[in-house]
């Protein structure tokens, strides 16, 4: 071997040597799923460096921005980083860290969050609905602006939107208790055919049901000696 190709592949591993290594790609943010508009949520960023020096840390927040660098923590520390988002909507945020050379990690697997509207209820006029059924049971969904009721009589469900209180029919079976779900994706209802049922309300699917005759008294009371067999909905 030649003194050139010698020279040659020194210098190549006194540079790698230099170089080294950047750090692995960080765990997914750990954090809530759901949060609200204008509310600080806290996640947290956990990235090891394969020579265990100090790591910083960013996330991408899924709606165009990116934070800071935070400061720098030993290798494997959990870090924590708060962030309020200002609009409703789901987000995708990531994870990415770099050490003190500035060599930075791939992007973490991506964290989904759902940000609701604040809470609040519109104000209207005082007015009576005619819905046209005999309603079994009325709830609403978590920022106030629409009001669900069941119908006793009629395989419907009344959709209230509540800045003008108009009503829409949305094809459903016929309940007389129901839930909504915290996104108001979802209502979950007790059939008068004793079976509870899981509705989508983008599309009016029925995604769920379960017989549940035996299980439940009331308004969706679990019987003691039923405790071990609680009907779960995909």
């Amino acid at each position: 071997m030649n003194r050139l190709l010698i020279g040659l592949l020194f210098a190549t591993a006194l540079f790698l040597a230099c170089k080294g290594q950047r750090p692995a790609t960080p765990a997914e943010p750990a954090g809530p799923e759901w949060v609200r508009v204008n509310t600080a949520a806290e996640y947290s960023v956990l990235a090891t460096d394969p020579e265990a020096g100090d790591i910083s840390y960013r996330l991408d927040l899924g709606d165009g921005d990116t934070s800071g660098w935070t400061g720098w923590f030993p290798s494997g520390t959990e870090v924590a980083m708060k962030h309020a988002w200002t609009a409703k909507g789901n987000r995708s945020i990531l994870a990415q860290a770099r050490d003190t050379r500035g060599d930075m990690s791939e992007w973490s697997a991506e964290r989904v969050v759902h940000v609701l509207p604040e809470p609040g209820y519109p104000t209207v006029p005082d007015t009576t609905t005619e819905l046209g059924f005999e309603p079994g049971d009325i709830v609403a969904e978590p920022d106030g602006q629409y009001v669900f009721v069941s119908a006793l009589d009629k395989p419907v469900l009344a959709v209230i939107r509540t800045c003008d209180n108009h009503v829409t029919e949305v094809p459903s079976v016929s309940m007389f208790s129901i839930a909504v779900s915290p996104d108001a994706q979802f209502i979950y209802g007790r059939g008068v055919d004793l079976c509870l049922y899981k509705l989508r309300l983008s599309d009016s699917a029925l995604v769920g049901a379960v017989n549940v005759e035996g299980l439940l008294k009331g308004d969706l009371e679990v019987r003691p000696k039923s405790l071990d067999k609680r009907p779960v909905l995909c």
